[in-house]
């Protein structure tokens, strides 16, 4: 069994995939399997992929039908093999010493997850800028670096580390989605996901989905039917799930619903875009933390 699962998910990053899968291929660990997955790319991130994988057993290519940052991961989930797995975005490299060293701490402290800090960098005139990244929000360092925490006792590494993909979702809302989660397991749930209700006109190739164009062919959006959309802010459920199932979630997952904002999840960089034209609102349209009903 393969010590460490990582996960590629890639879509049109022929710029950056060839530097991403040599700091993965390149790892000082070497028993870990590498599985790309890629949502059909066209500009050749797909073909460097399979250059490397013909010349390395351990890269597996998966493809997706849907361009989803969060559906290409599950489906790297569900077929990794793994103790452990880790997520390298495809615009990304890593240390070389990086499955190593969180392998090895995990082993030692018998850890399910280990979080760490990263550097982002971008384009500068002289070559990259590089800028360290704490994980943990600022003034909250000392609740979070050098412990082995307990979630649902200590929810410190929830409430004071940041995420990437959902910039919105903030502790507090962290807080209420826990609550929410005990709730649900008394009433038959096994998971929680974070969805976010749509009311428009959605359709498939065969037709209408949530409104019936026989009976009124253009009603208002509010008369159309709720359709949840997965905005990957947030997933709860108990180590036992993951480790069976591979997946985030059980079998019957209790939708915790967001608003748009707080739901806003990032997958491709037109989303960066939007998320930083949100931030120059100053939190006027972000708003404050929200309460949760039931």
């Amino acid at each position: 069994m393969p010590k460490i699962s990582v996960l590629i998910p890639s879509y049109n990053s022929a710029d950056f995939i060839e530097e991403c899968i040599k700091s993965v291929v390149n790892q000082s660990l070497e028993n870990i399997e590498i599985l790309c997955i890629d949502a059909n790319s066209n500009d050749g991130t797909l073909k460097i992929l399979q250059e490397y994988a013909l010349k390395d057993k351990r890269i597996q290519i998966i493809l997706s039908d849907r361009k989803s940052f969060g559906y290409q991961l599950n489906l790297g989930i569900q077929n990794a093999k793994g103790k452990y797995f880790t997520i390298v975005e495809s615009d990304d490299y890593v240390d070389l010493t990086m499955c190593e060293k969180l392998w090895r701490l995990a082993e030692i402290c018998d850890c399910d997850m280990i979080k760490a800090d990263i550097f982002g960098f971008e384009k500068g005139i002289f070559g990259r800028n590089f800028k360290y990244l704490s994980m943990a929000r600022v003034g909250f360092g000392s609740k979070v670096y050098g412990k082995v925490s307990i979630p649902k006792e200590e929810k410190e590494i929830i409430k004071y580390t940041w995420t990437v993909t959902s910039p919105f979702f903030t502790h507090v809302d962290y807080d209420c989605a826990i609550a929410r989660y005990m709730k649900a397991l008394n009433e038959g749930y096994d998971s929680l996901m974070s969805v976010t209700p749509m009311q428009g006109f959605f359709w498939d190739k065969s037709g209408s989905l949530n409104y019936d164009i026989k009976l009124k062919k253009w009603p208002a959006t509010q008369e159309t039917g709720v359709i949840y959309e997965l905005n990957s802010a947030v997933f709860l459920t108990n180590a036992k799930v993951y480790k069976e199932m591979r997946n985030r979630i059980g079998i019957k997952p209790f939708l915790f619903e967001t608003n748009k904002i707080k739901g806003f999840d990032i997958d491709w960089e037109e989303d960066f875009l939007m998320a930083e034209a949100l931030l120059k609102t100053d939190g006027q349209i972000i708003g404050n933390e929200l309460e949760w009903g039931d």
